[in-house]
């Protein structure tokens, strides 16, 4: 929500709180909580590329050796990817960069296995990265979810992503997934999501 609201001052300082009160009360800061807190840092500005990219690998180094969920469906793997990579993709050499690390990190779980919130993260890397083709049936499946209760904000995410993934071949489609957006935070406020959805649909003149 803070996000949402482009309110990054207060996603830096929790992200920094975060880490300080965690970091106090044992001698490493619980994994999960630190590749999230830096990763927020990382997306708000507060932390420059290099640093991250540093964070990211001593992060997946120690990751390798804790227990995730696994299986044959190699859900362990593609969850240090999501976290660690596509969750923090904010630019075209970002999402270039985790599309090159994604073959350690296969297979991909089944749809079944998936969340909504790893198809989102897949969605989005690749159409960060450029490559609409294959962010589509990702972003489709999470605007389609019967679950959007459930991920709101991910499912519009998906939806604003969507539609700029079908701007070029699907007018109607792209126009119909700003809609859903709109409609979606028209109640919270002008947030950074239906800003863009609005500036996207006047651009393409949708009905």
């Amino acid at each position: 929500m803070l996000h949402e609201l482009g309110r990054d001052a207060e996603i830096v300082a929790a992200s920094r709180s975060a880490i300080a009160s965690r970091a106090a009360l044992v001698p490493t800061p619980e994994l999960d909580l630190e590749i999230t807190a830096n990763v927020a840092l990382y997306r708000a500005g507060a932390m420059t590329r290099e640093e991250f990219v540093s964070a990211r690998g001593a992060w997946i180094e120690v990751a390798a050796h804790r227990p995730w969920v696994s299986g044959p469906s190699g859900f362990g793997p593609i969850r240090r990817w999501i976290a660690s990579y596509a969750e923090a993709a904010n630019t075209a050499e970002d999402a270039r960069d985790a599309i090159a690390a994604l073959p350690q990190y296969l297979p991909l779980p089944s749809d079944r296995v998936r969340s909504v919130e790893d198809d989102e993260a897949l969605g989005r890397t690749y159409l960060l990265a450029g490559r609409t083709a294959d962010a589509i049936p990702f972003l489709r499946r999470v605007a389609n979810s019967c679950r959007a209760a459930d991920y709101p904000f991910h499912h519009a995410w998906a939806n604003l992503e969507l539609g700029m993934a079908l701007e070029s071949t699907d007018l109607r489609g792209a126009c119909d997934a700003y809609r859903v957006v709109l409609d979606r935070w028209g109640a919270v406020g002008e947030s950074r999501s239906a800003a863009l959805a609005r500036y996207r649909r006047a651009a393409l003149r949708c009905k």
